[in-house]
């Protein structure tokens, strides 16, 4: 007989943790974590541009040298 390796699906409600609840932010702190997430969101977005540009530039050379090639003939 195989061995059944369940999870237990039914937890009785002594087992569960309670949730600490979270205090509110003081206003100088939220502003510190909101200044935090500007500079998160501009490093994404400065990477997402260099990115962008980075294969624009690849798409120009490749662009540039098909033209080279097809001006030739063969």
């Amino acid at each position: 007989m195989a061995k059944c390796l369940g999870v237990n699906k039914v937890m009785r409600i002594a087992e569960l943790k309670p949730i600490k609840p979270i205090k509110p932010l003081t206003p100088s702190r939220m502003r510190i974590n909101t200044l935090k997430q500007t500079v998160a969101r501009s490093k994404d977005q400065l990477a997402a541009e260099r990115d962008r540009q980075r294969r624009q530039r690849e798409q120009e050379r490749l662009r540039k040298r098909q033209a080279q090639v097809g001006g030739k003939t063969l």
